[in-house]
């Protein structure tokens, strides 16, 4: 790693307006540099894991490595079935040590993944997991040369830019969509559709530019970490806010709806619908308020509110509904 590495560019990269995906990832993979090093090899990929035995990876960009062994990697994948997959592509946790997956999955595919490390001289990767509760969106590994044990805080930050890859991946799909709100850099609200005129939608909209505003200043150079901490995924578990150029140069922030897709029954809110969807995913309640832009008391009250009406009492017992749902 990089130390004091602009893990806000990534962001900014993971929210520009590209007109294709594989400039939208060189893009990406480019302002890796500043955390990782130019010397790292990188490879992002789309990933389409919704069904484990149909794994599918898109657009691939890759630096410093042979495509031809990454489709290598993807056959494997594929050849394994899908307990592998499901395995290599779950959603929690969003950073992790391919030694960390590996014990998990059976001794022969196992095996296979770790000669092939072996043939290319690498000792470990690390993933960034950027898909969101279907298994779509964007991986990005960093093949490493040597056994590393990344700090707590440097998962934790990294994992915060994962949940921006899975935000930006999942709002490139809905670019046609007008924004429900439109903002100055300095936090004015120019123009509110009526499902962000409330007095509480307005407020967070606001309070997210500003937030954004200081990530995006000297902060992201004096505490990355700080910064990308103050940059959350989502407002309100609604909205992405992403910046737009006119042509007369001024800049406007735009607040484009882009929710998780979580559908939900008549005994949940949306909101506990896709608390309880995340905590089934494995995500701790920090990451929850990130990834959806809630404060840690309303998602703590959705999920306890959520369980209840599930007639649920823990987090173990959401787990074992969930099994039993899939089953049926």
């Amino acid at each position: 790693m990089v130390d004091g590495g602009d893990f806000v560019s990534v962001i900014e990269a993971a929210y520009a307006a590209e007109p294709c995906e594989l400039s939208w990832l060189e893009g990406i993979v480019s302002n890796m540099d500043t955390v990782f090093g130019s010397r790292l090899p990188i490879i992002a990929y789309v990933v389409d894991a919704s069904d484990p035995s149909a794994f599918r990876a898109g657009t691939v960009v890759t630096r410093g490595m042979a495509e031809a062994r990454v489709e290598e990697t993807f056959a494997l994948n594929r050849a394994h079935g899908p307990a592998v997959v499901r395995r290599i592509y779950a959603t929690s946790p969003q950073v992790v040590l391919l030694s960390e997956v590996l014990p998990s999955i059976r001794p022969t595919p196992g095996a296979r993944m770790r000669r092939l490390l072996y043939e290319v001289g690498t000792a470990d990767v690390l993933a960034l997991r950027g898909y969101s509760l279907d298994r779509r969106g964007v991986a990005l590994c960093a093949t490493l040369p040597t056994l590393r044990v990344v700090p707590r805080t440097t998962r934790a930050t990294l994992g915060r830019v994962a949940r921006h890859l899975a935000t930006g991946y999942r709002l490139r799909s809905q670019r046609s969509q007008q924004p429900e709100a439109i903002l100055s850099p300095t936090g004015r609200i120019d123009h509110a559709e009526p499902c962000a005129q409330d007095r509480r939608s307005l407020h967070e909209l606001v309070e997210a530019t500003n937030r954004i505003s200081v990530a995006r200043g000297r902060l992201r150079r004096e505490s990355p970490e700080r910064a990308v901490e103050l940059w959350r995924a989502l407002v309100s578990g609604r909205w992405s806010i992403v910046e737009t150029v006119e042509r007369d140069g001024k800049r406007f922030l735009l607040a484009r709806r882009n929710e998780l897709g979580v559908a939900h029954s008549r005994a949940l809110t949306q909101s506990q619908a896709e608390v309880l969807a995340l905590a089934a995913a494995g995500h701790s309640n920090g990451a929850i308020a990130y990834e959806l832009g809630l404060s840690a008391a309303r998602v703590s009250r959705a999920l306890r509110e959520g369980l209840a009406r599930l007639g649920l009492r823990s987090r173990a017992e959401l787990l074992a509904h969930c099994s039993e749902e899939q089953v049926r």
